[in-house]
């Protein structure tokens, strides 16, 4: 791995040295290369990472024209190996007894998949409020049609469809398939009258319903249902050409946060998907958690990947709500 080396330019600067990196590689490379902006607050300064899945990858960008480009940006370019980035869905720890709905807590398609309970939100065209997740956690990958039933917890976590039905699914959701970048891995769902529910509570406080940028190095904690909460850092912003695969669909993200952890314990774990990354001083959304590499970042703990939320509330047709 290329020695890291401290970013400093300033914003725009990075995103005119982040299009030309990409439009390098797709030329020379003959292939999409996921790149992004790395942040530092102290004192505010940006550069680009080239993010890369494995050394056979790096080797496919060592052509004339890109030596050449990382040459001149000398230190604003650096290049990563992050591993595979996989959805972050599977099973998660035992079911509690937990009988308010909460952020954080196990949701699931009643025919399989599992996730977590990333925010509640309200439907801009209906006023109806409803709960945030995964596509491919409570939508399966494409295949939820509209009022399929939402449980929590999920099945492998000890659900059942004849009494933990909370939601059913809203089918205009996103969908994976499809040409050019994906919109979000995301989707909403109604909640049922009957379900009670807690759209504040977070570890350490309340939510509050106003997202904070992602533009800087912000502490971030993230509140899933396998790893409960855990404390990370955003590293990168605006990453592009992300790719995930889902099962025979693979899709590709642009504008995704890169958040590492702060500890050698991962910052999210299979079963989070769905999760809600918020501020740690503030309560403030940041961003819905979808996948993870297994390789890089701090302590060797691997990486996270967020859509921003205004990404994810701009694709469902919602507004976060807290009461």
């Amino acid at each position: 791995m290329t020695n890291y080396c401290e970013p400093k330019m300033n914003l725009t600067a990075a995103r005119d040295l982040k299009r030309n990196v990409i439009r390098i590689a797709r030329l020379t490379a003959q292939r999409r290369v996921a790149v992004g902006i790395s942040v530092k607050s102290k004192p505010a300064a940006y550069g680009v990472a080239i993010l890369v899945r494995s050394h056979h990858e790096r080797r496919l960008l060592d052509t004339r024209e890109m030596r050449a480009l990382l040459r001149s940006a000398g230190a604003d370019i650096n290049i990563e190996i992050v591993g595979d980035v996989v959805q972050s869905s599977g099973a998660g720890r035992p079911l509690g007894g937990e009988s308010t709905l909460t952020i954080g807590a196990s949701v699931g398609h009643f025919t399989g998949g599992d996730g977590s309970l990333g925010f509640f939100a309200v439907d801009r065209s209906t006023g109806r409020r409803g709960l945030v997740s995964c596509n491919h956690a409570i939508a399966l990958a494409d295949r939820g049609a509209e009022g399929d039933g939402v449980i929590s917890p999920s099945i492998s976590n000890g659900g059942r469809v004849q009494r933990n039905v909370v939601a059913t699914l809203d089918g205009r959701y996103p969908r994976l398939r499809g040409e050019g970048p994906r919109p979000a891995d995301c989707a909403f769902a109604f909640i049922n009258d009957r379900v009670a529910y807690d759209a504040a509570r977070v570890d350490g406080g309340l939510l509050v319903s106003v997202p904070a940028s992602p533009a800087e190095e912000l502490d971030v904690t993230k509140i899933g249902y396998v790893t409960n909460a855990r404390t990370g850092v955003i590293a990168k912003i605006e990453v592009d050409d992300i790719p995930v695969r889902y099962g025979e669909v693979k899709a590709f993200f642009n504008g995704v946060i890169q958040v590492g952890s702060t500890s050698a314990e991962q910052f999210a774990a299979r079963g989070d998907s769905g999760a809600l990354i918020y501020t740690t001083r503030t309560f403030q959304p940041v961003g819905l958690l979808f996948a993870a590499s297994d390789a890089g970042g701090p302590y060797n703990a691997g990486w996270a990947w967020a859509h921003p939320i205004a990404q994810v509330t701009q694709a469902l047709g919602v507004e976060i709500t807290v009461s």
